[in-house]
């Protein structure tokens, strides 16, 4: 973790030193100064009530020196008792009034006014029956003076204990905790900066003598976990040069070995172009055999009606009835014309299939053109194995790519639906459909009927050497074979969809124009 680094005092004010001093300062400031409070509190009621009772007493003397004054009405004598009363220089005011509350005689100092004071009133009463009333004021400035002083005084003893207490307690605290812990977070420093062979002290018998003996058992045992980390270290390296001598050799070896699997790989993907192909070539001459009979059959027929013909022409009497039957041959030989164009075209669109299935060149055609071509070729192999096959072919979806390996991809769609789409002795439909999907991208569909496919099978169907007829001479290469081309070549995509009893559908789709990085 990054240490950002602090001011000064904000560094001591974090420090355990400050934390240690204030608690000492508010754990003995905060009840000295709670009973220091009490204290000048309770004098100040003390003061208050003793300055109450000395005016009520004061006013009990003027009153009862009041009677005879008022019973008389002889305001002189009462002006001289207040005289005496003002000999007492708290007395700010004496207000003598009659049974009639009228005032009767009164006196007051010239500072009266703005002092703090106390008033009382006494009743003047003559035979048990009042007469008139004295209220006398007081002053509370001496007591109020003899107050602060006291505060004063107060205050400064609980400062003064407080102040004496802290530097005791700080003091004691700092032997007793505060260097110890220096030394223990100087010791922890030096273990941390990597040298554990200074001991670390602990000889107390307190808690921070526990902790220097934990700190020191930990750097103990660090010392020996480093010591062993060091050994296993070097045996690690050991380890690795031998590792990596081995690794050299063993990456070696997996090359050469990468090497020879490419090359089985590129040499089945050929042998399984091949075998597409001798088994295009199987379907085309067999398909071949029914138009060349034909031909041969229509041919044998005519040459047997032209014998007599050309024999009575070179003995010089040609016959009319000869001629006749040479007229009627006519029917045989556009029969003879159509097996042998048909032938003829079988012909063409295998060697067209064969030249770019071996060629992999690239060049602008037609996908319809050159889907019927391939579809021509292998209609035999899926007629043989009583499956019915119907085309959707778009017209007119030009494009600049690479024919060989779309009628591959084709091929291997057709025959992979032939294989493995219906169980034996169940034929159905495969429905072959070319498309625009936008203005630069074909698609080509191949749908079927049959059985359909697990998710399992459908997840691994592109996998190389994935096969669900291991033994029966499947390679497991055909889809992969396919996904490779589509993806490679054609630069385009490959999905499947597929349930079991829903049959399989393969949707590929390609840009018109091939990328110009696709392999030739």
């Amino acid at each position: 973790m990054t240490r950002y680094p602090l001011p000064l005092l904000l560094r001591w004010f974090a420090s355990l030193r400050a934390a240690v001093l204030l608690a000492a300062l508010v754990g003995v400031a905060v009840p000295s100064a709670l009973v220091g409070y009490s204290n000048v509190e309770h004098l100040r009621e003390e003061y208050l009530n003793n300055l109450d009772t000395e005016a009520a007493r004061t006013g009990e003397l003027v009153a009862m020196s009041m009677r005879e004054p008022i019973w008389q009405f002889a305001p002189d004598q009462a002006e001289s008792i207040i005289d005496a009363a003002f000999l007492d220089h708290r007395v700010l005011a004496v207000e003598v009034f009659d049974a009639n509350t009228q005032a009767f005689a009164s006196r007051k100092r010239g500072d009266a006014e703005g002092s703090a004071t106390t008033r009382a009133v006494s009743r003047v009463m003559r035979q048990g029956s009042p007469i008139g009333h004295v209220e006398i004021t007081l002053s509370t400035a001496g007591y109020a003076a003899a107050l602060r002083a006291t505060m004063q005084r107060t205050v400064g003893g609980v400062a003064i204990g407080v102040i004496s207490s802290v530097l005791l307690i700080s003091l004691l605290l700092h032997f007793r905790l505060m260097q110890p812990v220096a030394r223990l977070v100087k010791a922890s420093e030096t273990v941390a900066s990597g040298n554990l062979h200074v001991p670390i002290p602990y000889f107390r018998a307190d808690e921070i003598g526990r902790l220097g003996e934990s700190l020191e058992s930990m750097r103990e045992k660090l010392g020996r976990l480093v010591a062993e980390l060091e050994r296993s270290n070097e045996e690690l390296r050991h380890s690795n040069e031998s590792l990596e001598e081995r690794v050299r050799d063993r990456t070696s070896d997996l090359e050469q070995a990468l090497a020879k699997l490419v090359r089985a790989q590129k040499e089945m993907v050929e042998s399984e172009k091949l075998a597409s192909l001798g088994r295009i070539v199987a379907g085309v001459a067999h398909e071949l055999n029914t138009p060349i009979g034909n031909a041969m059959t229509v041919a044998s027929t005519i040459s047997d009606a032209m014998r007599p013909l050309i024999e009575e022409y070179k003995a010089g009497n040609v016959r009319r009835s000869t001629l006749a039957a040479v007229v009627s041959s006519d029917t045989g030989i556009s029969i003879l014309l159509r097996n042998l164009e048909r032938a003829a075209q079988m012909i063409g669109n295998f060697k067209q299939v064969a030249v770019d299935q071996t060629s992999e060149q690239r060049r602008p055609f037609d996908l319809s053109i050159v889907t019927s071509e391939v579809l021509s070729t292998i209609a035999p192999a899926v007629r043989k194995a009583g499956n019915r096959l119907t085309t959707s072919l778009a017209p007119d979806l030009m494009c600049d790519s690479f024919p060989g390996p779309y009628g591959q991809v084709l091929t291997n769609l057709v025959m992979n639906a032939i294989l493995h789409a219906f169980p034996p002795g169940s034929p159905g439909k495969i429905v072959i459909t070319t498309e625009a999907a936008d203005a630069d991208t074909l698609r080509l569909r191949v749908d079927d009927d049959g059985q359909g496919m697990s998710d399992e099978v459908r997840q691994k169907i592109f996998d190389p050497f994935f096969t669900t007829r291991m033994g029966t001479g499947g390679t497991g290469l055909g889809m992969n074979i396919v996904q490779g081309f589509v993806t490679r070549v054609l630069g385009g995509s490959i999905r499947v969809e597929s349930s079991p009893g829903q049959g399989a559908h393969f949707v590929v789709e390609f840009p018109r124009c091939a990328p110009s990085s696709a392999a030739n």
